[in-house]
């Protein structure tokens, strides 16, 4: 007895400490193994709809360019069939101009685009170059890589694994790419997962998020959203961001590409929380949609009777879900009709201001 009480005092420590390390070592094991051993082409968004696009190998001929606000909330899928249109979704998590921009220009390269739906969103004007997804890197021609890095002032460090770990420990403040087994690692991001436990990609850039928001469930905006103490309370667009927004518009019109600008909606508490934010961003959009003579279609202000703001709409306080977007495809469908039809009248579909939103949503608030 007296050698076992001994024994237990001897390694009680270790008891607690073995099984804490071996877990420590599984998990550490399977996320490098996932690392080093998965496709590049699972591994983010864009690289998943750029491989998408060589599957199918056939023209696109409408784009919504955005963020992951646009593949949850536009179902290119439906919008295909609506329109008889090759539809896809480009876009991936917390986009920049910057880099949609070059997205655009490798799409170009390779497809005859018809006509493009540029999201106009208050947190992509907000971002910094240094939130870059650089997965983007992955997708474009050597020739473009090379100005991608060159312009957003990168630099590329092909490594083994080894010598990332080594480099990640001596820390520097340059923005780099790490070019590791063919995978594009950003300093501060090891990637993104394209499929979670509530949402899958399907096809053509479209991503379905059936988990939503329940009625009752308060919402506010994400702190991304929030400059200066407010939302928007004057123009906060970082100037690069500002810069490849029209980039873009330019890059359209050079190529004879119909392009319009758009905003998916947000939950209808958030826009009358923040009715003075929301139109001061609208009246920045509308000076571009004016000076390139071009619309902006800002789905927040779609009228109550086409398109009923419901917290089942959203699967949080600023994407849609799967619902939200099976609301919107018709919606969206006969918007573009009537757009290449010329016979588009906005105040159709779309209330004027976030102020007259607000009289219509306020009592149910």
């Amino acid at each position: 007895m007296k050698n076992f009480k001994s024994l237990i005092k001897k390694y009680y420590k270790h008891i607690f400490i073995y099984p804490i390390v071996l877990v420590s070592l599984f998990f550490a094991s399977c996320y490098s193994l996932n690392f080093l051993l998965v496709p590049a082409k699972y591994s983010s968004t864009i690289e998943t709809i750029f491989y998408d696009i060589q599957t199918q190998d056939k023209n696109i001929d409408c784009v919504f360019l955005g963020s992951s606000r646009t593949y949850r909330g536009i179902d290119s899928i439906e919008l295909s069939k609506t329109l008889n249109k090759n539809v896809f979704n480009i876009a991936y998590e917390t986009a920049n101009y910057s880099g949609l921009y070059y997205v655009l220009c490798e799409l170009i390269n390779t497809h005859d685009i018809e006509s493009l739906y540029l999201e106009a969103s208050i947190s992509d004007f907000l971002r910094d170059t240094t939130n870059e997804d650089l997965s983007v890197y992955r997708v474009l021609s050597e020739e473009n890589k090379q100005t991608f890095a060159d312009e957003l002032d990168l630099k590329i460090i092909n490594s083994s694994i080894f010598e990332f770990t080594n480099y990640m420990q001596n820390f520097s403040n340059e923005k780099f790419l790490f070019n590791i087994k063919g995978k594009v690692v950003n300093s501060d991001k090891l990637g993104d997962s394209i499929n979670t436990i509530t949402s899958t990609y399907i096809s053509n850039g479209y991503m379905s998020s059936y988990d939503c928001l329940d009625e009752n469930d308060v919402v506010s905006l994400p702190g991304s959203y929030i400059k200066n103490g407010g939302l928007w309370e004057e123009d906060c667009s970082t100037e690069m961001q500002a810069y490849y927004f029209e980039e873009i518009i330019n890059l359209c019109k050079e190529n004879n590409i119909n392009i319009q600008l758009f905003s998916c909606p947000y939950p209808s508490k958030i826009l009358t929380d923040n009715v003075e934010g929301f139109q001061n961003f609208y009246e920045f959009i509308h000076a571009y949609s004016e000076e390139y003579n071009i619309n902006m279609l800002d789905f927040s202000l779609l009228k109550k009777d086409i398109f009923e703001n419901t917290n089942q709409y959203f699967f949080d306080s600023n994407h849609c879900s799967s619902y939200g977007a099976t609301a919107l495809y018709p919606i969206i469908t006969d918007i573009i009709n009537d757009l290449e039809s010329n016979t588009l009248d906005t105040s159709d579909y779309f209330y004027s201001s976030f102020q007259e939103l607000y009289d219509e949503y306020a009592q149910q608030v």
